[in-house]
Formats: C-alpha cells, sequence, structure tokens
C-alpha cells in the first residue's frame, strides 16, 4: 500500500508527465526526475525498501525479494519459537536453520514480529511526513503561485 500511495500522490492533472508505475523502483526515480527529491536519501528509506521485500517476498514465494530479504535479515526465516532449540546448535557452530520461504502468505517461512510490524508502520507514516516536510520547504519551486 505504501508503494500505491506513493505513486498515487503523482497522478494529478497538473502534472505534465505520466505517473510512474506501482514499484517503488520506478517511483523513486520519478520522484528524482520530478521533485529532485531522491527518497533514498529520507530516513525512512531503508524501512520502507524492507517492507517491500517483506510484502513481496509474502505474494510470491521463494523468489528474488526473498533472497534479498534473507541476505538483509535472516532471522526473519527463522521460527522464533524454536529459539532455545536454535541456542543449543549454536554450541556446536550450527545457526538456525532459514525456511525456503514456500507459502509466507499462508503464515509459514516469514516470521514478522508484532515489534518489527509496528516499526514498517511507522517507517510508511515517516516516508510520507519526510515528503511533506520536503515539499514545505521546497514549495516554491513546484508551486511559484
Amino acid at each position: 500500500m505504501t508503494e500505491q500511495q506513493l505513486a498515487e500522490s503523482c497522478r494529478d492533472v497538473a502534472f505534465h508527465v505520466d505517473a510512474p508505475k506501482t514499484r517503488l523502483e520506478k517511483i523513486k526515480d520519478w520522484y528524482s526526475a520530478n521533485f529532485h527529491l531522491k527518497l533514498e536519501t529520507l530516513p525512512s528509506w531503508e524501512t520502507v525498501d524492507e517492507l517491500r521485500l517483506v510484502a513481496n517476498a509474502v505474494k510470491h514465494g521463494d523468489g528474488s525479494a526473498t533472497r534479498q530479504l534473507k541476505q538483509r535479515r535472516p532471522e526473519l526465516f527463522s521460527n522464533p519459537d524454536y529459539a532455545e532449540i536454535y541456542k543449543e546448535h549454536e554450541q556446536y557452530g550450527m545457526g538456525p536453520p532459514m525456511s525456503e520461504a514456500l507459502a509466507p502468505l499462508s503464515g509459514q517461512d516469514l516470521f514478522v514480529s508484532a515489534k518489527l510490524l509496528k516499526a514498517y508502520v511507522e517507517g510508511a507514516a515517516a516516508i510520507v511526513e519526510e515528503i511533506a516536510r520536503y515539499f514545505a520547504s521546497h514549495g516554491d519551486q513546484f508551486f511559484p503561485y
């Protein structure tokens, strides 16, 4: 939904260019080209980008987003209910096993805690606030009337 809302804010008849497709990479490029705003420089960008990976991992299972997310946050693929067992494995030099993320949409293989979900929600809200602050401080560039 964050991607959709960021793309939706670019749909206005006052713009003389088409709005971006609803993909975060395309949206990022559009904001840079048309608003001179590099979204990746905003404090909440990393959280929003990670949220994109989580959403795509949930939707598509074991694909490229899942591989990227496993590199960034491998702990999301280890069941927290088995944390004690994983601690026992550590004494033998073994890390926790990572699930293959074959059925994350059904609640398996990807483990997002309530705390992390709250951080994602706060990041999604923060990027909108950061964009609003950017426009408030650069309004004359875009709305000279």
